[in-house]
């Protein structure tokens, strides 16, 4: 599998064969690869199962560490999500290959699905995965509800001037201060607050007095895509340099290591923004 991973990695999934993969595993027998693994696809799958798994290690153990996810700060979820990947590159040690490798599948739809959901199926990142979506729809709950009072609020307002209108034409009509001339503009005036009552309801609309939670499935996938594919380049990005850092003597085993959690820190802080700036632009939040 390191053999494939590392060809796949350099050359592109369409530049490998599979006898190109046996041979650079030392297998004499040309058909080795493919009596263990079925084909092209199903090696890779083997691959991404074997790194999820390493990741999977170092995800509990940090989890273990910080506790229930639905009681960390988005901070610790991020990085969470985020830093068990970077250990398990530096574990990897220099030269690896694995993000090269993840780079190459991202550009596949399929092998890309397939990637995405070897890792979402752990177990820990799906526990954090639901306490991040538990948090936002639990904020949305709290939007909307604040605007549905706004909007009532709003809706109060040309009943009670209608109100007021009314009990002013009683005086008038009690008084016979012209009760048929102001008993006109009085409904009419009574006629404009309801409208405007009307319109605010349809507005609130039905039940909880606001608009309906629109459904941000799709924009919460959007955001996730956006983020693993941020992770997923600038990783491979380092990986590349310190690559070649290495072979030209440059790049020690320290160096890697600092460099990884350098990246680490940068993604986990450019994510943050990133996430407060897609929520921001959201129409799905409703508003703040």
């Amino acid at each position: 599998m390191r053999a494939a991973e590392r060809l796949y990695a350099t050359r592109g999934l369409a530049g490998v064969s599979i006898r190109q993969i046996g041979e650079a595993a030392g297998q004499r027998n040309n058909s080795a690869v493919q009596y263990h693994f079925a084909g092209r696809d199903a090696l890779i799958q083997a691959v991404l199962a074997e790194h999820a798994a390493a990741i999977e290690r170092h995800r509990l153990a940090m989890m273990t560490a910080l506790g229930d996810p639905a009681r960390m700060s988005p901070l610790d979820r991020l990085r969470c999500a985020v830093l068990p990947r970077v250990e398990h590159q530096i574990e990897l040690g220099t030269p690896s290959w694995y993000a090269r490798f993840l780079a190459q599948i991202a550009v596949e739809p399929a092998l890309r699905e397939h990637a995405v959901r070897v890792h979402l199926e752990t177990p820990s990142l799906r526990r954090l995965y639901d306490a991040m979506h538990a948090e936002r729809s639990a904020a949305h709950a709290e939007r909307s509800a604040a605007h549905a009072e706004r909007l009532a609020m709003h809706g109060e307002g040309p009943a009670v001037h209608a109100e007021r209108h009314t009990t002013h034409g009683e005086r008038l009509a009690t008084h016979g201060e012209r009760p048929a001339v102001h008993a006109e503009r009085l409904g009419a005036h009574v006629e404009r607050a309801s409208a405007d009552a009307e319109r605010a309801a349809a507005h609130a609309g039905p039940g909880c007095g606001g608009r309906e939670p629109g459904d941000d499935t799709g924009a919460t996938a959007r955001r996730e895509a956006m983020t693993r594919q941020l992770v997923v380049h600038m990783c491979a990005e380092l990986e590349t340099d310190l690559a070649a850092g290495r072979a030209a003597g440059r790049v020690g085993p320290g160096d890697a290591a600092a460099a990884w959690r350098r990246l680490g820190d940068d993604l986990v802080t450019g994510l943050l923004g990133l996430v407060a700036a897609l929520d921001a632009d959201d129409p799905a939040r409703g508003p703040a």
